[in-house]
């Protein structure tokens, strides 16, 4: 099966979108709960590191500095497995769970980020499912 990632914004494909799993730690404001199946914030970046990516890519986009962008997401990927290895039990759990459902149901991870942009930590989970 598929492990699929979008904006929870996007809208609902009943057909594939399986198991609908948001992995942010703020829900955004005019978006439905029915539009979701399951909540996990453990998977969500912690509100410093968060904040501090969300600066650094203001800054470098206002500078254009693409490759000093790259170095940042390097640096929140690196941190944020930190916290997950910090959190190892129930991290460890989730993950299994999740590869287990992925066996015989579609997943999609959500987040606030759109979909289009490469800087997600749904990316780093997606990857972290399908290992």
């Amino acid at each position: 099966m598929t492990v699929k990632t979008k904006c929870i914004r996007d809208p609902v494909d009943m057909e594939n979108d399986g198991l609908r799993v948001m992995i942010a730690k703020y829900w955004p404001k005019g978006v439905n709960w029915s539009s979701i199946d399951m909540r996990c914030i453990a998977l969500a970046p912690s509100e410093g590191l968060v904040e501090q990516w969300i600066g650094h890519k203001r800054l470098c986009k206002k500078n254009n500095d693409i490759e000093l962008l790259n170095v940042g997401w390097n640096d929140f990927k690196n941190r944020l497995m930190k916290e997950y290895n910090s959190n190892q039990p129930k991290f460890s759990h989730i993950i299994e769970m999740l590869r287990r459902i992925n066996t015989h149901s579609n997943i999609t991870l959500l987040c606030n980020e759109k979909d289009a942009d490469p800087y997600c930590h749904r990316y780093m989970v997606k990857e972290l499912i399908e290992f």
